[in-house]
């Protein structure tokens, strides 16, 4: 499911996030935020992910489940609490997103993400009977994402297929 969270519902979520930080700041100065802001941490954590979910961001990617998680974490410790956690965590959960849309959106993007995906997976077996739409006959299983651009050999001829950058040309 893609994402539906506009660029408008992204700044306020990082100003919601700003603001929840700088409570706890401030609550922190005064010492009642020892007690205080475990509460509000446990809100936030339930809340955060929750909505990212219902809004089409899946928070079962491990990077932006060890983020929340380390969001999460890092508040429960009381000095460390002091850090705009909340607010890195949603920037970083934003990011995220915008790379995975970035991809989807270019020519072949969605087959280059499922290539990066099963990389990253644990070896088992493939999807191949599974074919997006607008996919072509492309083995993907021979294009090598460790391949450097600038390869020094500049002959035609290579034993191996490289990836290509895959840019629109203007």
């Amino acid at each position: 499911m893609a994402s539906r969270i506009s660029k408008t519902e992204w700044k306020i979520l990082v100003g919601l996030a700003v603001i929840v930080d700088g409570i706890q700041i401030i609550l922190d100065f005064f010492g009642i935020g020892i007690i205080v802001n475990r509460f509000i941490d446990v809100a936030v954590g339930i809340a955060l992910p929750l909505y990212l979910q219902t809004q089409g961001v899946s928070m079962a990617n491990p990077k932006r489940l060890l983020g929340m998680l380390g969001a999460f974490v890092g508040e429960m410790i009381p000095v460390v609490d002091s850090l705009p956690l909340w607010t890195a965590d949603v920037l970083f959960t934003w990011s995220t997103v915008k790379a995975e849309e970035l991809i989807a959106k270019a020519p072949g993007g969605k087959m280059l993400a499922k290539k990066i995906q099963n990389s990253q997976n644990t070896p088992g077996p493939s999807d191949e009977g599974e074919v997006d739409e607008g996919s072509n006959d492309t083995d993907l299983d021979n294009i090598d994402l460790n391949a450097e651009v600038g390869d020094s050999n500049n002959s035609p001829q290579r034993d191996r297929p490289v990836l290509q950058d895959i840019r629109p040309r203007l």
